[in-house]
């Protein structure tokens, strides 16, 4: 499926700006791409301003994209070809409030005093989470992932999804620690997104 998917988001309003949080594969440079093929990027890497700050540069980028952009077009393609892992995102926010809505999402209670990060930027972990549907307007209106399912891999969608509920903290239910361990059993052999 190319990025000119009728499910895709160039069905966003025009107000809407889309933003892709990735992960390379070691061996794929999206950074060295992004100057090459955006000019001017607007970024940030997930992991600033958090616990895991020290490893920003070996984790994910969120970028702030448009439709058409070569860029966007490759960085589609690499989530398709398993190169690397993320999420399209859909939000009428700026690039720091929607960073800010990622990492506040980061560390989550596994269950107990258990805390650790959640890679949800991970197709295969998003899925699993099935994230719920917000009903009041939300920060992030869509997300699209690369991902197995019953008619095989394909792109699918969340609308105003919350994948974890924060009250007071960022906390895994039950259902969602299970549906992650289950995935264990059948976890992809180069996946590193295992659950705790």
């Amino acid at each position: 499926m190319s990025p000119a998917a009728p499910a895709g988001p160039e069905r966003a309003g025009s107000e809407s700006a889309v933003y892709v949080v990735i992960e390379p594969a070691a061996e794929v440079d999206l950074r060295a791409e992004l100057y090459q093929w955006s000019g001017d990027p607007e970024w940030a890497y997930l992991f600033a301003d958090t616990l895991w700050q020290a490893c920003q540069q070996q984790g994910p980028l969120v970028v702030r994209t448009r439709l058409g952009c070569p860029w966007f077009s490759r960085a589609w393609r690499a989530m398709e070809q398993g190169q690397c892992l993320g999420l399209v995102l859909q939000s009428v926010e700026d690039l720091q409030t929607v960073c800010q809505w990622l990492r506040r999402r980061l560390m989550v209670r596994l269950g107990g005093q258990r805390k650790g990060l959640l890679r949800y930027y991970d197709p295969l972990v998003w899925h699993r989470l099935a994230p719920a549907v917000q009903r009041r307007p939300a920060i992030i209106e869509q997300a699209w992932y690369w991902c197995d399912g019953p008619a095989g891999f394909r792109w699918q969608r969340s609308v105003r999804p919350e994948p974890i509920p924060l009250l007071p903290e960022p906390v895994l239910s039950e259902e969602q620690h299970r549906a992650l361990y289950v995935a264990t059993e059948s976890w992809p052999e180069n996946s590193t997104s295992v659950p705790d």
